[in-house]
């Protein structure tokens, strides 16, 4: 029973600032999705690189007038 709790407060941090990552990564995805954009690329590149960094170049990558609605 040491082991696990052990094992808990070692891998506890880790999982919840995954798991927070997870939930960014899938929010910039569906950003990206209502600017009409592929939200699975886009949730990709978010997990790999950064959900803030995704965030800023959808950003800049979308236009001013707003983004194209889905067909």
């Amino acid at each position: 029973m040491v082991d696990v709790i052990r094992t808990i407060d070692l891998y506890g941090p880790f999982w919840l600032l995954s798991s927070v990552w997870i939930v960014l990564a899938g929010g910039v995805a569906l950003l990206a999705g209502r600017r009409g954009l592929n939200p699975f690329l886009w949730f990709v590149v978010g997990l790999v690189a950064s959900p803030l960094a995704t965030l800023i170049l959808l950003a800049l990558i979308t236009p001013r007038g707003g983004g194209h609605p889905p067909a």
